[in-house]
C-alpha cells in the first residue's frame, strides 16, 4: 500500500512540475529553430516521439548528445505528417533562456516529456522494486534469526484476514516474564496460512531481549 502511495506521489508531483514548465515555456519561452534527428509514431496508445536538437542564444548545442525525446500528441508536426518528417528537417520550438534543456515543440498539445523523464520513470520503478525486494530479504533474515536464536513458546491465533495483497494474521503469546504480547504478521502468499484458524494453538518464536519482535512458526508440508 505504501509503495502505491509513493508511486502516486511521484507521478502527481511530476505532473504538477510538468504543467508549470509548459506554462512557463508559453509565457517566457524563446522561439528558435530546431533540427529533427528522428521522428516516429504508432506506438502503444498512439504515442509519437520527436528527437531534435538546437542552438541556444549563446550558440551552444542543446540536445544532440542527450537526444531530447518529446512525446507528441497528434500525427502532424506543424502541418507536416509525422511519417513524412526526415532527419534534418526544421521545426519551431520554445526553450527557457536560463535552462535551455526545458523546451517544447510549438503546437504540441502533449505533456512535456524528454529523455530525462524516461530516465526518471525507470529510476523510480527500479527503486520501488529494490525497496520491495530489500524489505522481503530483511524480513526473511529476521525470521530465520528468530527460528535459530529466539525463544519458542505457544500462542493463540486471534485473527486471519485475507486481502488482495496477501493475508494478515494476529496472534497472542506470553513471554518468559509473564507479559502478554499481541503481534501481527503479513504473508504475501495466502496458501501459506491455509492451516491457520482463529483460536488455534500456534508456535511462536520471539527475541529474548525484545519480545515485541516475534514470528509465528508455520509448518510447510512438502509432500
Amino acid at each position: 500500500m505504501y509503495y502505491g502511495f509513493f508511486v502516486c506521489f511521484c507521478y502527481s508531483k511530476e505532473g504538477i512540475q510538468s504543467h508549470k514548465r509548459v506554462n512557463k515555456l508559453q509565457k517566457e519561452g524563446i522561439l528558435t529553430t530546431a533540427y529533427v534527428d528522428i521522428a516516429f509514431g504508432g506506438g502503444r496508445m498512439g504515442s509519437s516521439f520527436v528527437y531534435y536538437y538546437f542552438y541556444d542564444l549563446n550558440n551552444r548545442l542543446v540536445g544532440k548528445k542527450n537526444k531530447w525525446a518529446e512525446k507528441y500528441r497528434g500525427n502532424k508536426v506543424q502541418g507536416k505528417l509525422l511519417k513524412d518528417i526526415k532527419k534534418g528537417d526544421k521545426i519551431q520550438i520554445k526553450y527557457l533562456k536560463d535552462e535551455p534543456s526545458i523546451c517544447q515543440i510549438v503546437g504540441n498539445r502533449g505533456t512535456y516529456y524528454n529523455s530525462n523523464n524516461i530516465f526518471r520513470f525507470f529510476t523510480i520503478m527500479w527503486l520501488i522494486i529494490f525497496a520491495i525486494m530489500f524489505s522481503q530479504i530483511v524480513k526473511i533474515v529476521e525470521v530465520v534469526s528468530l527460528y535459530k536464536y529466539g525463544i519458542a513458546t505457544k500462542g493463540i491465533m486471534l485473527l486471519k484476514k485475507i486481502k488482495m495483497t496477501g493475508v494478515d494474521i494476529s496472534y497472542q503469546f506470553t513471554d518468559n516474564r509473564g507479559k502478554v504480547h499481541v503481534s501481527k504478521e503479513k504473508f504475501r502468499r495466502v496458501e501459506i496460512a491455509n492451516d491457520l484458524v482463529e483460536g488455534a494453538t500456534v508456535t511462536v518464536f520471539y527475541k529474548k531481549d525484545n519480545p515485541a519482535k516475534s514470528a509465528i512458526f508455520i509448518y510447510r508440508d512438502r509432500k
